[in-house]
């Protein structure tokens, strides 16, 4: 064994060219990681490249959709500019006339509205609607016939009869319980009904907002209102009829309260919140009163073109 190692040894100081080859190939590996690390950084920072790319690309592609978010907001804002000039084009002096009302709802209407509101119980200020709406029936028949509706305007009539009678005066809505219902209409909603746009909107003293097509029915409503056309005639009665209205509107505006104070309290623009809300409120109306009148017209032409099944039967049996 000894012999063996000492012969290793020898071989290894006469030919030292075995170890250099042995060190060459350590080398030659050591450069072949190398160039593969190389090859692994070169492919890394070929993804990097790549991934700096398509986070420039996602950024270009982000402005891209934010410019056209900011072309289409300023697009629909300016169609809300055009449509609020279309249908407020007297805004200045619509404010003007709202700052006055205002003025007078938060020094006498909201003050009195309260104590009124604290003073009557809800059930009487409820019955007082009623008897209010009671009132008011011949106008809602004569605008009802107006519109082509029949069905309503007989409703009308048959509301009125127990109201009045079973229901005293219209405090009790006797009919209502009896499952005979009616929505309230005016000569506004029967212009609806016509074709006849809402017109500008326009803020009236005292009585708030409104639109030129909102006044005439105002106007028309009150000529038709057999109770203000009684205590009209005389002057003796001017201070009942005083009584009537200001009980009317008070006993209004005191259901209404709570939500006139959150529209103030949340609203950064009262004038804008009071007519956007105003303005809903009419369009649904009138979409109301003109689906209905389409849908009967349509109900009407289609059964006068159509012979019912009874009618066809009579007319086999007869052939």
């Amino acid at each position: 064994m000894q012999v063996l190692i000492r012969a290793l040894f020898a071989l290894l100081l006469i030919n030292p060219s075995f170890a250099s080859a042995a060190e060459q190939g350590n080398d030659h590996d050591m450069s072949d990681l190398i160039e593969i690390e190389d090859d692994t950084s070169g492919d890394m920072s070929d993804l990097i490249e790549l991934d700096s790319d398509q986070k420039s690309g996602q950024e270009a592609t982000g402005r891209v959709v934010e410019e056209e978010d900011d072309f289409g907001r300023d697009s629909i804002d300016d169609e809300l500019e055009a449509d609020e000039a279309s249908v407020d084009p007297f805004e200045p002096i619509n404010r003007f006339i709202f700052a006055f009302n205002q003025m007078l709802q938060n020094a006498i209407f909201t003050p009195v509205g309260k104590a009124y509101k604290f003073v009557i119980p809800e059930s009487m200020r409820e019955s007082l609607d009623k008897a209010f709406s009671n009132i008011l029936s011949p106008v809602y028949f004569i605008n009802y016939v107006l519109q082509g509706k029949g069905a309503e305007a007989t409703t009308v009539v048959a509301r009125f009869v127990i109201n009045t009678t079973l229901g005293m005066l219209g405090l009790f809505d006797v009919a209502g319980h009896f499952g005979i219902k009616v929505p309230t209409t005016g000569l506004s909603q029967t212009l609806a009904v016509w074709g006849i746009d809402v017109g500008p909107y326009i803020v009236l003293p005292v009585l708030g907002p409104s639109t030129i097509r909102d006044t005439l029915g105002v106007v028309g409503d009150w000529v038709a209102n057999p109770l203000d056309y009684y205590l009209r005639r005389k002057s003796s009665r001017r201070k009942l009829r005083y009584t009537y209205q200001g009980l009317r509107f008070i006993n209004a505006y005191s259901d209404n309260i709570d939500e006139i104070e959150q529209i103030n309290k949340e609203s950064e623009d009262i004038y804008l919140a009071v007519r956007s809300f105003y303005l809903q409120n009419l369009a649904h109306k009138d979409k109301e009163s003109r689906t209905v009148y389409m849908a009967d017209s349509f109900n009407e032409k289609k059964a006068n073109s159509e012979p019912s099944k009874n009618q066809e039967e009579v007319d086999d049996w007869d052939e």
